[in-house]
C-alpha cells in the first residue's frame, strides 16, 4: 500500500491503500481528467488577475485506463522561473510493464503563438510526495522553462477571471 500522494497539501488525509484503488482516492482531492493515447486534453486555470497566475504554481492530474496509470503534471515556481514537470504511477503489475508514453503540451502565447515541449515523464517514486518527485525532477534538469508571462489568456466577463489553458497529448515513445 501506497499512502495519499497529496498528503502534504491534505494532512489530514489518512488514506493507505493499493496504487489500484488511487484514482478513486485522488477525485476526493481535485479532478483527474480521463485521457485517451492522441486525444488533446485541455486544462484551464482561472485567475481574478494575471499577476495571480504568475505568482502561484500549478498542477494537473490525469488517468489513462488504456494505460492503467495516474499522471501528475506540475508547473512549479523557482526562484524567477516556472517549471514544467511531470510523472506517472502505475496502477497495476501490467501497468508498470507497459511501453513508456511521451507527454506532449501545448501552451497558447501571446501574438497566436505556442509552444510545445515533449515530456518523456520518469515513473513516480513513491517514497517522495508530490511535490518532492517535481523538486527533484527540476533539481536533475529534466524540467522545462515555460514563459508565463506570454502565457495567453482569456477574459471572461461574466465571471470576472482570466483564464489560461494547456493541452496535453499522450502517444507511445518512438
Amino acid at each position: 500500500p501506497i499512502r495519499c500522494l497529496f498528503h502534504r497539501c491534505y494532512p489530514q488525509c489518512k488514506w493507505h491503500g493499493p496504487p489500484s484503488a488511487l484514482l478513486k482516492h485522488l477525485n476526493t482531492h481535485c479532478m483527474v481528467r480521463k485521457i485517451k493515447q492522441d486525444q488533446p486534453c485541455d486544462v484551464y486555470w482561472s485567475y481574478e488577475t494575471k499577476e495571480r497566475c504568475w505568482q502561484r504554481g500549478k498542477d494537473a492530474t490525469f488517468f489513462s485506463h488504456d494505460y492503467n496509470r495516474f499522471y501528475y503534471m506540475s508547473i512549479s515556481r523557482r526562484g524567477e522561473h516556472y517549471h514544467l514537470a511531470s510523472v506517472w504511477l502505475p496502477t497495476t503489475v501490467k501497468a508498470a510493464e507497459s511501453p513508456t508514453l511521451q507527454m506532449e503540451v501545448s501552451i497558447p502565447l501571446e501574438d497566436d503563438e505556442f509552444v510545445t515541449y515533449t515530456l518523456k515523464p520518469p515513473r513516480l517514486d513513491p517514497s517522495l510526495m508530490m511535490d518532492g518527485n517535481v523538486k527533484r525532477l527540476i533539481d536533475q534538469g529534466k524540467s522545462f522553462i515555460i514563459p508565463i508571462k506570454k502565457w495567453r489568456s482569456q477574459w471572461i466577463e461574466d465571471r470576472n477571471k482570466y483564464y489560461f489553458k494547456i493541452s496535453a497529448r499522450w502517444k507511445q515513445c518512438s
